[in-house]
């Protein structure tokens, strides 16, 4: 049995990784249950309907031009809805993630004169929450090239969801990054889902369409044009 400290919780939402604000974040999913209780029945009975998800944030409030929480709350307010990428035990390579694309459902801010000004904000998931891995930390990148493969330990056949985030841009021109799959993690690497090409701090989800067959190994590629350095990371679910 092994326990993780809090400290290591990540979140990330949109462009801005939020963990040097977040003071407590929580993440709830729930399934409807649909009664199917007949007169023949001695007990009630269910089966599983729609899914749901929400998320809570509470954090320190920074208004530092467009690097702070306060612009990135207006950014995403009016482009919802965002990615959202929870990492409860921290972003190494391969730990747990959970996935939602995140509409701003409240907003809420408080001053007080023995505390910062602080705030808090609830979102509501649209396609519920996905349950997957981070594939690539945030990390500098420079140049052209392949990631790490990663394992998945066994393929999968229904798809996925894939989550970018670009925290920091500089420099000029533009960068594509991609998620190939192989069947062995050396060979035969093929295109799994691409991301829109990029000229700025951003994020992105791509849905892989069900029944798609995602192989067993997982890696990123950055194909860079001109001389971009920005700090990227990726997250993928199974489905």
């Amino acid at each position: 049995m092994a326990f993780s400290n809090a400290q290591a919780s990540r979140i990330v939402i949109g462009s801005l990784n939020y963990s040097g604000y977040a003071t407590q974040f929580a993440m709830s999913r729930s399934v409807d249950m649909l009664e199917t209780t007949t007169l023949l029945d001695t007990a009630k009975t269910f089966i599983p309907g729609s899914a749901d998800a929400t998320a809570s944030l509470d954090f320190l409030l920074d208004s530092d031009g467009a690097a702070g929480d306060w612009a990135q709350m207006t950014a995403w307010k009016s482009s919802q809805p965002t990615p959202l990428s929870y990492a409860p035990m921290g972003l190494t390579t391969g730990s747990l993630a959970l996935l939602m694309s995140a509409n701003e459902s409240a907003f809420n801010v408080t001053s007080s004169p023995s505390t910062p000004v602080s705030g808090n904000l609830s979102a509501q998931a649209t396609g519920g929450a996905e349950t997957g891995v981070v594939v690539e930390n945030l990390t500098s990148i420079a140049a052209t090239g392949n990631g790490t493969a990663r394992d998945g330990a066994a393929a999968s056949t229904n798809g996925g969801v894939a989550h970018l985030h670009i925290t920091a841009w500089s420099g000029v021109t533009s960068s594509i990054v991609t998620i190939e799959h192989s069947v062995d993690g050396s060979t035969a690497w093929a295109t799994l889902v691409t991301f829109a090409s990029a000229t700025a701090a951003t994020s992105e989800r791509v849905v892989v369409a069900a029944g798609t067959t995602v192989r067993r190994y997982l890696r990123v590629v950055d194909t860079l044009t001109g001389t971009p350095v920005y700090t990227r990371g990726v997250f993928f679910a199974r489905r």
